[in-house]
């Protein structure tokens, strides 16, 4: 169960599936509070900085093992973090 990680059901419900990026130009969501920030229109997620990591360990955890595909962009992105 190296994916699911506890989160705060409001924050994971906004959030949706949307894919995680480091920056938005315009955030239609934020939390106070909580450096998360989320764009319905991009569809895309600014997790904040200290779990940036963790989340780029699980996706390539889980690309590595159990052969999850992920983007060149994505991959980039994730080592970069």
């Amino acid at each position: 169960l190296h994916n699911l990680v506890p989160e705060i059901q409001d924050l994971n419900l906004a959030r949706r599936n949307y894919r995680f990026t480091d920056k938005l130009a315009q955030p239609t969501q934020v939390f106070p509070g909580c450096e998360l920030q989320i764009d319905d229109k991009s569809e895309r997620v600014v997790p904040p900085k200290q779990q940036k990591g963790v989340i780029a360990r699980i996706h390539l955890y889980m690309e590595k093992k159990y052969g999850i595909v992920l983007s060149a962009d994505e991959r980039k992105q994730y080592l970069a973090w």
